[in-house]
């Protein structure tokens, strides 16, 4: 019904904007999400040098972006 349909777009909505955090400047990839996580890899589909570094920028942009969102 009505309430399924409204939960579909926010998770669509979600996903984007989720998706955004990870994919913007930096090589991660996102797998999957669930609850409330994010599992994101780095080093595919090509391995780079700064796959950690990358991993861990994506991280901290993350947790920016919900500090800035809780506001």
């Amino acid at each position: 019904g009505i309430i399924l349909s409204i939960s579909l777009v926010i998770a669509v909505i979600l996903l984007i904007i989720l998706s955004s955090f990870i994919t913007r400047p930096l090589q991660g990839v996102v797998d999957k999400y669930i609850g409330d996580a994010i599992m994101a890899f780095f080093g595919a589909p090509a391995k780079m040098d700064d796959d950690p570094y990358q991993a861990v920028m994506a991280g901290l942009e993350m947790s920016d972006g919900v500090d800035e969102f809780n506001r």
